[in-house]
């Protein structure tokens, strides 16, 4: 059998597949000798590639994730504005807490004249009339001290003290006789607690005591303001009436003196 020429051979092949034959040998032949001459340059110039390729492919399986789990995203939604409204919630707690101790305090710049208390206990939980701190003998109360609330009305004085708390009897609970000045003329009376901040007293018809007037400590410490004034033809004495200047019902922080 007569051998194939070279040119029936190549006659076989379209022009065009030829053309690509040579450039795939070329192309082999140049990756074989990047290979075993510089193996680096290969790893350098696909790297630049191989890492477009995880990119792209890393974003669309997070798309299709995120469009795939929609339950997913709102419960995440949910949990950021759960978040949200819980610090809203505190950020509102500690500017209540905030303005409780600047009305406390006032706006002096020098040093608690006291011991700062919080107060954890009020009327009606608290038994009647009296407060529960959550200062103690750790912090320095001792039973008998003074108590005072905002702007430095007397509220009572400490009775029970433990290591860390300390229960405080009001100047109003029923039957606290309290020494005060009443007045322009600081007419002197003793004041009887009535409970719930409340306060009674007797005083002559012809004090000049009028319904107003203020009542101060015997410190000159605000504590209240007379409210009622009842009188009998028969007798000498007015019953005065006193409503105290801060709303046992309502206290958040005392301070405590020191003795």
């Amino acid at each position: 059998m007569k051998r194939m020429s070279f040119a029936r051979r190549n006659a076989l092949f379209p022009r065009g597949f030829r053309g690509v034959s040579a450039t795939v040998v070329v192309v082999v032949v140049l990756a074989v000798a990047l290979r075993v001459f510089a193996p680096n340059l290969l790893v350098t110039i696909a790297t630049p590639l191989w890492r477009a390729s995880v990119a792209v492919s890393g974003a669309i399986y997070g798309a299709r994730a995120s469009f795939a789990n929609p339950i997913e995203l709102q419960h995440t939604l949910d949990a950021v504005r759960a978040e949200n409204t819980t610090l809203g919630e505190e950020n509102a707690t500690l500017k209540a807490q905030l303005a409780d101790v600047t009305a406390l305090l006032g706006s002096r710049s020098a040093s608690v004249p006291g011991i700062l208390a919080a107060v954890l206990a009020r009327p009606p939980l608290s038994p009647y009339d009296s407060l529960l701190i959550d200062a103690g003998q750790t912090a320095g109360v001792q039973s008998g001290a003074f108590v005072e609330g905002p702007g430095g009305v007397p509220l009572g004085k400490v009775d029970v003290t433990t290591a860390q708390t300390a229960r405080v009897t009001l100047f109003s609970s029923a039957g606290i006789k309290t020494e005060v000045l009443i007045g322009e003329h600081r007419v002197p009376v003793d004041l009887v607690g009535s409970g719930a901040g409340t306060f009674s007293a007797t005083a002559p018809k012809d004090s000049g005591i009028l319904v107003g007037d203020v009542v101060y400590s015997a410190k000159s410490a605000l504590m209240g303001a007379v409210v009622r004034i009842d009188e009998n033809a028969s007798s000498p004495t007015a019953t005065l009436f006193v409503q105290a200047s801060v709303n046992p019902f309502s206290l958040s922080w005392v301070a405590v003196s020191r003795l």
